[in-house]
């Protein structure tokens, strides 16, 4: 499974937080942020501004312990993802929580238990 690291943007990998890796399903989506208009001729102009990934982490469950290294960082301004390759390269990403984070941490089974947890980290 690949290592993922979250921390403070320009920071050194050493001091960010490796997420929790048990039960964890990890997605990297490319998005194409476009704009569209219709010109004169009545022909329709597309022009792609930017390319931004989204990272969806899922877990079936997850601890305690685990969720509250996540709950560091919601609420939160920018930080700083290191996705592995399978090379073993890093690749890094400044990203954001989106606000469909915070209506996943209702599903508790327990104080320790949780389970059908997302998080989703926007690039920026």
């Amino acid at each position: 499974m690949a290592k993922i690291y979250l921390g403070t943007v320009g920071s050194a990998q050493a001091a960010k937080t490796l997420l929790p890796p048990n039960n964890r399903q990890f997605s990297e989506l490319t998005n194409d942020l476009r704009r569209e208009a219709t010109v004169a001729s009545g022909k329709k102009v597309v022009d792609i501004i930017a390319t931004k990934k989204t990272f969806t982490f899922n877990y079936n469950s997850i601890t305690g312990p685990d969720i509250e290294i996540w709950l560091a960082f919601v609420g939160s301004t920018t930080w700083e993802i290191e996705v592995e390759r399978r090379n073993g390269t890093y690749d890094k990403y400044s990203v954001r929580m989106s606000n469909e984070t915070s209506n996943t941490l209702r599903k508790s089974v327990g104080d320790w238990l949780y389970e059908g947890v997302s998080f989703v980290l926007e690039e920026v």
